[in-house]
């Protein structure tokens, strides 16, 4: 893609300035002040929305999805992007390399690949938005080729851009593209260098000490939070959604059943990996936002245990029957009891037991909070004598020094 100069953008933004209040803003007044081409309001340190309105405008003849209502779909992003994270592309199929199957399941294929161009990077006011390069991709692609097929795949991807956030909670969704072999639609999706959650603690559990586990459950957790913020519910959440970057940062995926909340989808078939999928939704009830959580209770026994839920006994009807008559994995010795206290409320019988989103998220954040400042007091405190109280306690639960009576024996 071409780029613009600063000057081209300036004069191309006078359509969106002009569709603006000529009064002048106070830099005192806006929080990341004033754009220095436009002068108005950035919306976060390094985005105006008034000039990549315009950049992104500038292009629109050059392209195309070869679908109308899909070409408004990525304008509309690009026009009302409110940060780095908040917009898709069109990327032609031809700017991706090395395509390899990746996974493939009963709705969907999943190939990896490079793309040569790579997210847009930094803003140069006199060169424009320069790239980051050679990016490793996901790409998905439903099975079947047909009108119902498209529109899931249109869905998914205005589910995608909506729950995009600066957060990062989500897996990015860089945009769209078409394979002209298979003429099938694909998303263009961020790829984590752990893989799945699954994946990643079938080979790394041994190494997560509990503040890592933590920092885990928070980033998952906030990932649900914007998904419900935003009016949705995931209805499919477990490990292999979850994804886990080279930071042990974890993202939310694959959000092609996520529907609104206040949509109430029924069907005879029941979505999803049974160990967390809710009784409530076993017996036929839906997926509500209590659903999502109830799955995040399940991804928290998985995180203190490293092993998969029920992995010992069939996905069948009994399996079903079990989980509604009360039955939960079992929690592992060792569990700190707050942990254990939580996840318990999370995966309660009753959907208005369940916590929110927001209130496990502040939960999670507390602990690592609390445990941040106690470790820090503690070594502090280990330069002054403590006579022999230190020989009482042990190092686990959340990455500190706590007394015994907080585990599960």
């Amino acid at each position: 893609m071409a780029r613009l100069r600063a000057s081209h953008v300036k004069s191309v933004a006078k359509m969106f300035l002009a569709k603006k209040s000529s009064k002048h803003i106070a830099q005192s007044s806006v929080p990341f002040g004033l754009c220095s081409v436009c002068s108005h309001a950035l919306s976060t340190p390094n985005w105006c929305q008034t000039c990549q309105a315009a950049y992104f405008s500038s292009f629109f003849s050059t392209w195309s999805s070869s679908s109308p209502a899909l070409n408004t779909l990525i304008q509309k992003s690009q026009l009302n992007a409110q940060h780095e994270y908040n917009y898709v592309e069109w990327i032609n199929y031809d700017r991706i390399e090395q395509v390899e199957l990746y996974d493939e399941g009963h709705f969907s294929v999943v190939y990896k690949g490079v793309w040569l161009d790579g997210p847009r990077k930094v803003w140069d006011e006199k060169k424009g938005w320069t790239r980051s390069g050679s990016t490793k991709v996901v790409m998905k692609a439903l099975n079947d080729n047909n009108k119902s097929s498209f529109d899931e795949i249109m869905k998914e991807f205005d589910t995608n851009i909506k729950c995009s956030s600066q957060a990062r909670g989500v897996l990015r969704c860089y945009g769209i593209t078409k394979d002209p072999s298979t003429d099938k639609y694909m998303l263009v999706l961020e790829c984590c260098a752990n893989g799945s959650l699954r994946k990643f603690l079938q080979t790394s559990f041994s190494t997560l000490e509990w503040p890592t586990r933590l920092s885990i459950l928070h980033s998952i957790i906030s990932g649900i939070r914007i998904i419900h913020d935003k009016g949705y519910v995931h209805r499919d959440m477990h490990s292999g959604n979850v994804f886990i970057k080279a930071n042990l940062t974890a993202l939310v995926g694959d959000l092609g059943l996520c529907r609104s909340a206040d949509e109430r989808f029924t069907s005879p078939t029941i979505n999803g990996v049974m160990p967390y999928v809710a009784p409530e939704s076993l017996y036929g009830f839906g997926f509500s936002k209590a659903s999502d959580i109830y799955a995040f209770g399940i991804l928290m026994w998985e995180l203190s245990t490293g092993t998969h839920p029920f992995s010992y006994r069939e996905y069948n009807a009994e399996l079903s029957h079990d989980i509604c008559s009360g039955t939960r994995p079992r929690i592992q010795v060792g569990t700190p009891i707050r942990y254990m206290r939580l996840m318990q409320k999370c995966w309660a019988d009753d959907p208005d037991v369940r916590p929110s989103a927001e209130e496990v998220c502040t939960i999670i954040e507390q602990w690592l909070h609390d445990d941040g400042a106690r470790e820090a007091k503690m070594c502090k405190e280990k330069k002054k004598p403590h006579g022999g109280w230190m020989n009482k306690i042990k190092r686990c639960g959340f990455g500190v020094r706590v007394f015994n009576e907080v585990y599960v024996k």
